[in-house]
């Protein structure tokens, strides 16, 4: 189809005078896309008008594929980590966690806790050759028949340590997985973070290390001078757990207690629980 400009159309650029047909009127057929002899002038601009056609036609060319592009860059990758909301999954994840473990389990434990017990499921971990290694606060120490499930489950293998002022709960399994809820208030609406490999991950296999080197044996090996009462006495009072609970967990009145830590005082020749601690671990009565 030919395509007329009119000599006056303001939209035509303004490059000189137009030679227009012998009939002596004032339009000028352009259907040729290369016109020549004077017209040739317009060659240059007809280059610019083919060339943003066959980009055009490229880029039409491969719409599906960009849009394929498109779409999955709208798409959130993979995620590394995820929360999971509610007591319930909480405690299914910390089960299937040690269900799927294969290595070791690590775990920062405290109160409160979304199971009633998890005690038969690391035995069952711990008879298939999982290692348990478990950084308890003093707060869980109190709790009704704790340390007796610990002393247990040292038996199969566990290996525990006490530390005060332990402030989260996690668990890692074989450095690959970990569960971490992220509020200790574990109402309906608890929510928890799943994290699978990444830089998160190894920031907390991070922080239970330090947590771990920092924190005491609990049943380590003493001179055969200590009781096993007092051993226990002593490795909690090292934790900062309180004469009341320290009784509590042990079955002995306060007077008890505070008279058994005074003859350990004068054994180690210390005044205070900071002193009685460094003076223990020296000795080889609790491990660093």
């Amino acid at each position: 189809m030919a395509v007329k400009w009119h000599a006056s159309d303001p939209a035509l650029p303004a490059v000189g005078p137009l030679s227009g047909p012998a009939s002596g009127g004032s339009s000028m057929d352009i259907s040729s896309p290369c016109p020549t002899g004077p017209d040739a002038r317009f060659e240059p601009r007809w280059a610019l008008v083919r060339a943003r056609t066959n980009a055009l036609d490229r880029v039409r060319s491969h719409a599906g594929e960009l849009s394929r592009l498109f779409a999955a860059a709208q798409r959130p990758p993979p995620a590394k980590w995820r929360s999971s909301a509610a007591t319930s999954p909480l405690g299914r994840w910390f089960v299937r966690l040690q269900h799927e473990a294969s290595e070791e389990v690590v775990t920062l434990d405290r109160p409160p806790y979304a199971l009633s017990t998890s005690r038969s499921i690391q035995s069952t971990a711990l008879r298939r050759g999982v290692r348990y290694r478990t950084v308890y606060a003093p707060e869980s120490l109190q709790w009704p028949g704790v340390l007796n499930d610990i002393r247990e489950l040292a038996e199969l293998g566990e290996d525990a340590r006490v530390l005060d002022g332990l402030r989260v709960k996690l668990a890692i399994a074989d450095r690959r997985l970990a569960i971490m809820p992220l509020s200790l208030d574990l109402g309906d609406d608890v929510r928890a973070a799943v994290v699978r490999p990444s830089a998160l991950l190894d920031a907390l296999i991070d922080l239970t290390e330090a947590l771990w080197g920092q924190a005491l044996p609990i049943g380590a090996p003493a001179a055969d001078l200590l009781s096993p009462e007092d051993r226990a006495a002593l490795t909690l009072m090292c934790s900062g757990m309180k004469d009341e609970a320290i009784a509590r967990q042990l079955g002995w009145s306060i007077r008890t207690m505070r008279r058994r830590v005074q003859v350990l005082y004068g054994q180690l020749g210390a005044s205070n629980r900071f002193q009685a601690g460094v003076l223990a671990a020296r000795r080889g009565w609790i491990t660093e």
